[in-house]
């Protein structure tokens, strides 16, 4: 990959939403390591990594003609991994709050209870 499009790749990740990267991160993790064990999987993942950084290169200003094949990718690519990223904080947000619950040694049906109990009495 050429230097000044590696440079907007950089910069594009400081300016993705959160939830994208996390969800970008949970496919292309796996990714890199088979592309590490197979030239073949690298090549097809080619396939679709070039197009891809030329159009995020257009996007940032790095390079003056956009890729269509890239925009595609990007324009399903994002929404993809958004949903990715927000359904793994959702459930990572579960967890902690069931780790929460553990530690203070609440169990989910007390604090259902009190909930309940809090909203029967407003009412």
């Amino acid at each position: 990959m050429p230097q000044h499009i590696w440079e907007a790749d950089k910069e594009f990740g400081l300016t993705v939403d959160p939830d994208v990267r996390a969800g970008y991160l949970v496919w292309g993790l796996p990714v890199v390591r088979l592309m590490r064990m197979s030239k073949a999987f690298t090549k097809f993942v080619r396939l679709f990594a070039k197009p891809w950084s030329e159009h995020m290169a257009y996007e940032m200003g790095a390079i003056e003609k956009d890729n269509p094949f890239g925009r595609l990718l990007m324009k399903i690519g994002v929404p993809v991994c958004r949903a990715i990223g927000v359904i793994c904080r959702t459930l990572s947000q579960g967890v902690e709050m069931r780790r929460e619950l553990a530690h203070h040694k609440i169990s989910e049906a007390m604090l259902i209870k009190e909930v309940c109990e809090r909203r029967t009495n407003k009412g």
